[in-house]
């Protein structure tokens, strides 16, 4: 059976078939199909799975309006078909079975599957296939098909990879392969396909010459699966003789300018040559030689001669594989929406480290042919991952990796990579071992579900099939790196050296990159918490470009001959033995443009940075004239006001001790709340745990302020003191330096201001710290206050009592201000539920082994990974969601699977499939809250519309935390 498809990706080879795709059904149609196989449905790929027992399995995504729908389809499996996710296709529905299925609790699945048994028509709408249409049906003599001379799907793509070349690889001598003689014009002979003999397959302009093996009849009439198996590893035997690109075999070369086509030899030999050099838009042709035929080297046209480097042509970047998949040129990277995959040499690699959400991250600067000869030589490359650190890149200088689903950045114009956590995936080619480098993978799993175990499985690690163009195309990446890396070291090493400039000639603009040396004095610096210590210096020269610093340390007369540095990894190291007042020479300092299209000083390197010493000045020309300048600056601004290098700090204060008199003040706090862009700009709350009644009743109605009244201080921030803020969490303990105290006109209430480029505030690591046991012991006496207001009941009254006094001191939230505050906290809201999954409760409960981790299925008693022979490892644990929504449209999805449910406490998860009795227990308990949402799922699975009807109820619930996200737990519920 072969597959037909237009190797131009036309139409024109389909002038029947093409009916199929005039009517697209609908899912209405789909559900009640009546063996009308006309038509076609289109959709896009949502997901698929490796081809098993020679099938391919699909998820669909058809939108029709508002709605979505996902459903499996099956399409028999055939050598060259490619089903990608996100791809858009149209499936003619010709011999198409719809079976239905049990329904799922997955997100908008319908249960129903389409089968495809003798064959499939479907034609590619997105993607790199974009155009061409696909039949696999065979014998068919329908009108509508008509294959014509038509290549496979896999011939097809691997045609379209000459758009690339791969120059020849220096390889000992060999017999090259020899074009017969007696090949015949196409012009002059027609060609007719017979099905049952070898197959004659004329050339097209600007293709290769395939030969194909001649067509098998369908169904199961091949032989037995041992007989098929033993074809299939011929062919592949017969592929690898015949790949130029597997077995170091000499690369085919152009012959003749004419169109020819080859006669097949009487017994049919299934080998495919793929031309993968670059070929020019002209009418050459490469011709596939049968086995035992040579020519002469001359007639090859290629250098043999392995020690000849020079002679050979130079590696172009780039590649297309025989599979479609593109590998972008490191020179041709630009912004875009879709992902990319490239190939490089890794130049530098940065050792693993956190972000600012706390990902895994690391950065990788890589080159290519395209790329070693440009001013910028190197692309970055940054890579995260949210859980596991071996799922990171693990790449060393001069490595080659591969890496695929990245996203192009343009930030200022400048190109760089990103590789997302549930995206990225990569290799390491080992060019000692002409394969790629087994990961150390430690802990970490292979592969895992995304989105907390509910999306498409994932796995970081890419592995190439065996004489893929991919380690083709490394291995020669690695050749040409060898020859290149001496003249890179060249190159590098040859850079005029960085010239001194004073701080007025520096600019971004200026050779070699902005990067230039200076002697300068040190004024002030700050240690963010981005690892990056930011050092204030001068040379008492002013830049235009450089903007104003305004500090308490800064007199306005030196505002504007600062320049900003800020300095990482050896650098940062270097700056913390820097003191305000002394003198450095700094070398290999760089300019760049900031945020604000201001310029300011960037270091990593500390080699040949030194301290200068004011009485060695016959030995430092340019300290010498730094201060002459700065004598002459002293001069010039006779009302210079002297500032103190160190910021003064106020006296610590508890808030509880702040009064009317009060006006700048120093405290120890808990951080509670952040508003960034808020109505009254960017807003903090914090506490220390004290009461004044010269502080706000209700600071919020939000949960995070519950029985915090006169307890919380509002604080408004500006200038630098939001970047600040930007790198903090609810729940961290601070120190407040000089915060001004303001009173309201209206309400007296106290508001604190912080502002300015002075550092003021500062996160208290150190929880052994006297300020931090002094907030320790406040936040201890105001939870026993409020226990003791809590459980305070009359003397007579019981447990019950108490636990319902307890409820009503929870003050009712809103939604929007649940999942807004910090985890763990308890709430009560007032809501209604609007759905519930699974789809059907009797799937509320699943069988799970204790000891792996692994879920049996239904039907067995144990886990037959464990060998749990006496059944102990496995029990029934209940999964089950419910969706609540309030009056205000807020909807949150909580669980009823923990064992601090109250409704479900006296239930017991079990099969409710067999446990008829159980399960009516199960659904007494939760039909007062579901209302008719049973009868709804049952209509929606009826294709059938109905009112949700649900009582509004007061829940309460329970906020935690999952890595970086929350969930929500179902606690209790009682009618509003």
């Amino acid at each position: 059976m072969d597959l037909k498809v237009g190797s131009d990706g036309s139409n024109d080879h389909y002038p029947n078939s093409l009916d199929y795709f005039s009517h697209t059904r609908n899912i209405q149609e789909l559900l009640h199909f009546k063996n009308d196989d006309s038509g076609c449905i289109e959709g896009k790929i949502f997901m698929t799975w490796p081809p098993r027992k020679r099938v391919h399995r699909l998820n669909l995504e058809v939108v029709e309006g508002p709605a979505i729908y996902r459903f499996e389809v099956e399409v028999p499996y055939k050598d060259g078909i490619t089903f990608r996710p996100h791809e858009r296709v149209s499936l003619a529905l010709k011999g198409v079975t719809v079976d239905h299925r049990p329904e799922s609790n997955a997100p908008h699945c319908i249960p129903i599957v389409l089968r495809f048994q003798g064959g499939v028509v479907f034609k590619y709408l997105s993607g790199i296939n974009e155009g061409k249409v696909v039949d696999t049906w065979e014998g068919s003599t329908d009108e509508w098909y008509n294959p014509g001379m038509d290549h496979t799907v896999s011939d097809a793509i691997k045609i379209d990879a000459r758009g690339v070349r791969l120059p020849p690889v220096p390889t000992a001598t060999r017999t090259p392969i020899q074009a017969p003689s007696d090949v015949p014009s196409c012009h002059t002979q027609d060609v007719e396909t017979d099905r049952h003999s070898p197959s004659i397959v004329a050339a097209h302009s600007a293709t290769t010459v395939l030969s194909k093996r001649p067509a098998q009849p369908s169904g199961r009439s091949n032989g037995s699966r041992a007989a098929r198996k033993k074809r299939r590893l011929l062919k592949q035997k017969e592929l690898a003789s015949a790949n130029p690109l597997g077995n170091d075999a000499d690369e085919l070369h152009p012959t003749d300018v004419t169109t020819p086509c080859q006669k097949q030899p009487q017994t049919p030999t299934p080998s495919t040559v793929i031309d993968l050099s670059y070929c020019p838009p002209n009418p050459q042709q490469v011709i596939a030689v049968p086995k035992g035929e040579t020519s002469t080297p001359e007639d090859s046209g290629i250098d043999h001669s392995k020690n000849n480097s020079s002679s050979a042509s130079p590696l172009k970047a780039g590649v297309r594989t025989e599979r479609g998949d593109i590998f972008t040129a490191l020179s041709d990277l630009r912004e875009s929406h879709s992902l990319i995959n490239v190939i490089g040499i890794v130049t530098s690699v940065t050792p693993e480290g956190r972000s600012r959400t706390n990902d895994w991250t690391r950065s990788i600067t890589l080159v290519d042919p395209s790329t070693i000869d440009l001013p910028r030589q190197s692309i970055k490359v940054n890579c995260f991952q949210k859980k596991y650190s071996e799922w990171l890149p693990q790449v060393q200088k001069d490595d080659i990796v591969i890496l695929r689903k990245l996203k192009a950045v343009d930030f200022k114009g400048t190109i760089s990579a990103t590789g997302y956590g549930d995206k990225l995936r990569w290799a390491v080619y080992d060019l000692a071992k002409q394969s790629i480098r087994v990961p150390n993978k430690g802990d970490a799993p292979d592969k895992e579900l995304v989105d907390h175990g509910m999306g498409y499985e994932y796995s970081p690690y890419w592995e190439p099939f065996q004489d893929s163009v991919e380690l083709e195309y490394c291995r020669q990446m690695g050749e040409w790196w060898k020859l290149k890396r001496q003249k890179v070291s060249t190159v590098q090493c040859s850079e005029p050296p960085r010239k001194h400039l004073l701080i007025s000639e520096a600019s971004p603009d200026l050779p070699p990159r902005g990067f230039f040396n200076c002697t300068v004095e040190v004024l002030q610096k700050f240690n963010n918490q981005n690892g990056v210590t930011a050092v204030y210096i001068t040379d008492y020269t002013t830049n235009p470009s450089v903007i104003s610093v305004h500090a308490a340390w800064c007199s306005p007369e030196l505002s504007e001959y600062v320049l900003r540095c800020d300095m990482w990894d050896d650098a940062k190291n270097v700056a913390r033995m820097m003191n305000p007042g002394e003198y450095w020479y700094l070398n290999n300092i760089r300019a760049r443009w900031n945020l604000s299209q201001r310029m300011e000083g960037t270091m990593q390197e500390a080699k040949n940075v030194i301290q200068l010493d004011k009485t060695r000045l016959e030995d430092f020309p340019h300290l010498r004239a730094l201060l002459a300048r700065k004598k002459e600056f002293a001069l010039s601004k006779p009302t210079l006001t002297p500032r103190s290098t160190s910021l003064h700090i106020f006296p610590d204060m508890l808030l509880q001790d702040v009064e009317e008199s009060t006006t700048f003040l120093t405290c120890v706090v808990e951080l509670l709340h952040i508003e960034l862009n808020s109505r009254d700009g960017h807003i903090m709350y914090v506490t220390d745990y004290t009461y004044n009644p010269d502080l706000p009743a209700t600071a919020s109605t939000a949960s995070w302020a519950h029985n915090l009244e006169h307890r919380v201080v509002k604080i408004k921030l500006n200038g630098t003191q939001v970047d600040v803020l930007l790198d903090l969490r609810p729940g961290a303990i601070c120190i407040i330096r000089n915060m001004h105290v303001k009173r309201l006109d209206a309400s007296g209430c106290i508001q604190g201001h912080l502002g300015g480029e002075d550092k003021l505030i500062v996160p208290l690591h150190d929880l052994s710290d006297h300020h931090a046991q002094t907030l320790q012991r406040n936040k201890e006496g105001w939870q026993r206050e409020n226990m003791l207001n809590v459980l305070a009941s009359p003397p007579n009254g019981s447990h019950e009592e108490s636990h319902e006094l307890l409820k009503k001191s929870i003050v009712v939230s809103e939604l929007h201000e649940v999942l807004a505050s910090p985890a763990p906290n308890v709430f009560r809201v007032v809501a209604r539920a609007m759905d519930f999954f699974p789809f059907s409760l009797a799937d509320a409960s699943v069988l799970r082994c204790t000891k792996c981790k692994s879920s049996p299925p239904p039907s067995f008693k144990q886990c037959p990974r464990c060998d749990d022979m006496m059944e102990t490892h496995c029990k029934w644990f209940y999964s089950l969601y419910i969706q609540l929504q309030d009056e205000k449209g807020i909807e949150l999805v909580a669980s009823l699977s923990g064992k601090e449910c109250i409704l479900l406490q006296d239930v017991d998860p079990t099969d409710f499939r067999r446990e008829q009795v159980a399960f009516d227990r199960f659904l007494a308990k939760l039909d007062p809250v579901l209302g008719n949402l049973r009868d709804v799922h049952l209509a929606w699975s009826r294709n059938e519309h109905n009112v949700i009807e649900t009582p509004l109820m007061m829940f309460t619930l329970e906020s935690w935390n999952i890595g970086d996200e929350k969930g929500y737990s179902l606690i209790d519920c009682s009618p509003k």
